[in-house]
């Protein structure tokens, strides 16, 4: 795969989709630091 190719569907990624993505990460770093 290319990187351009790459960065072009992180852009196409929706706002909502970034947003859940950010949610699950901070939920399993608070766990992961229990």
């Amino acid at each position: 795969m290319d990187n351009e190719s790459e960065h072009g569907v992180l852009i196409q990624v929706p706002r909502k989709t970034f947003r859940m993505m950010r949610v699950c990460l901070y939920i399993l770093v608070k766990s992961f630091l229990r």
